[in-house]
């Protein structure tokens, strides 16, 4: 019988699935010869055989799938043909089964999504407790000393003394505050106050170089370049550590008349930096006290190119003329060897 206009030549039902391969199933249930281009998704064109079908397809057209799924025109007589329809049966009920599978997941999954979007978004403010650990008396003492520094440059001198005795009142052992506030009452000619912190700060801190270092320098203004020799002998720091400790260790060794002593601490400074002119010229002295003109001038020489400061190069020039002609003038009368 020949199909009317008005129902269509044909009824067409898509499936959509989700998955890597399989893009899209129609089930075909006409013989119109062919299937008309859909510009929006790009499928490929089939055409159908004479016969009803269904159709997976993809967007490879050679992974497509099309399965007969009409009835035989006569009931199968053979034993073979038995055979046959009964696969065929079998096959068309499997993959309707998986297409409506497929419609089921899709529908549910569109539910489920709907479902989620309409629910209302519940905000929850979740309130944490937190508990500071009390700063120790060593972090408060640094703030203290921070706040001291940052006062003394702001030219509250004392503000800045004010907040170093807090620091040390914290934390006794505490060597920079404790220089500090040495260093400001220097400063201030508060000699006495200083010389009592800085010996209870090398006490306290077993002789920490820098508050030696400073306690030193006190002690020789003061007049007592014994008591600063003792303090800086009684734990030195390695050389390459701290070159201005042992310079001052071997100026004072000079001043005491140690001139062997600190002719080998002089040497030891020009090893780590031979360009400090000033160490030339102690080095040059100890050679001269210990009568060694030659190594004397050699050292002179070598300070008169550093740029000294002009009252030290003056130095250096006078010991040198001095030097040159008393090895000329032992050369010819006494034939001096040196």
């Amino acid at each position: 019988m020949k199909q009317s206009k008005t129902t269509g030549k044909f009824a067409k039902l898509a499936l959509y699935a989700i998955g890597p391969c399989v893009g899209a199933a129609y089930l075909l249930a006409s013989n119109s010869p062919f299937l008309g281009q859909n510009e929006a998704s790009g499928w490929t064109n089939l055409k159908l055989p004479a016969q009803p079908t269904i159709s997976i397809m993809t967007r490879d057209p050679a992974k497509s799938i099309t399965t007969e799924i009409a009835k035989p025109e006569r009931e199968p007589q053979t034993s073979s043909e038995r055979t046959r329809h009964n696969a065929a049966s079998t096959s068309q009920r499997s993959i309707a089964a998986t297409a409506k599978a497929t419609v089921s997941a899709s529908s549910m999954s569109r539910a489920a999504a709907e479902e989620i979007s309409a629910a209302p978004i519940v905000q929850a403010t979740i309130e944490i407790e937190k508990h500071l650990r009390p700063l120790s008396n060593e972090e408060l003492a640094g703030e203290a000393w921070q706040k001291g520094l940052q006062k003394l440059s702001a030219g509250d001198t004392d503000g800045a003394i004010e907040r170093f005795r807090h620091a040390l009142a914290l934390q006794p052992d505490h060597i920079e505050a404790r220089w500090s506030l040495a260093a400001t009452l220097i400063n201030q000619s508060n000699l006495d106050e200083a010389d009592v912190l800085l010996a209870k700060g090398i006490e306290l801190t077993h002789n920490a170089p820098r508050l030696a270092q400073l306690y030193a320098h006190l002690l020789l203004s003061r007049g007592h370049p014994e008591k600063a020799l003792k303090i800086l002998d009684t734990a030195p720091p390695p050389v390459k550590d701290d070159t201005e400790y042992h310079a001052l260790l071997a100026s004072i060794l000079v001043r005491e008349g140690q001139h062997a002593r600190a002719a080998n601490i002089y040497g030891s400074l020009l090893a780590v930096d031979s360009s400090k002119g000033v160490w030339w010229l102690g080095l040059g002295v100890c050679a001269e006290a210990l009568a060694k003109p030659m190594e004397a001038v050699t050292a002179y020489e070598r300070a008169a190119g550093t740029g000294l400061n002009r009252e030290l190069n003056n130095i250096v020039l006078s010991r040198l003329a001095a030097l040159k002609a008393q090895t000329n003038t032992l050369a010819q009368t006494e034939g001096y060897r040196p």
